[in-house]
């Protein structure tokens, strides 16, 4: 089981999925929690791709963050499958690493 942060919340909130009830506490909905799950599978498969990719080059996050022109800091983030990453950064970590992190053949997830 995954454990949601408040901030998180609020990225749903301000972007359409409301995680709110009427009180402005906070509400878990069924689809919020199958989105979030879907997005931490998601940056926790980057994650292990950029870290196998890291032990099998023997790769410092210093190394992958000036790959990537990001901090340190930043890579720890990845590294720990909470990032939530952009389509862009997702194609310049494939391509700083030369890596894939998502095949794309167009099937479906089931």
């Amino acid at each position: 089981m995954y454990c949601i942060s408040e901030k998180f919340f609020l990225h749903l909130y301000r972007n359409g999925n409301p995680a709110m009830n009427k009180s402005g506490q906070n509400h878990i909905t069924v689809q919020t929690r199958q989105e979030a799950d879907a997005w931490l599978e998601m940056s926790r498969c980057i994650a292990r791709t950029v870290s196998s990719c890291m032990e099998s080059r023997n790769l410092s996050r210093e190394n992958v963050a000036e790959k990537l022109g990001v901090s340190v800091q930043y890579v720890g983030r990845l590294l720990s499958g909470t990032a939530n990453l952009s389509l862009k950064s997702v194609a310049r970590i494939e391509t700083a690493l030369d890596v894939r992190c998502f095949s794309m053949d167009g099937g479906s997830r089931e």
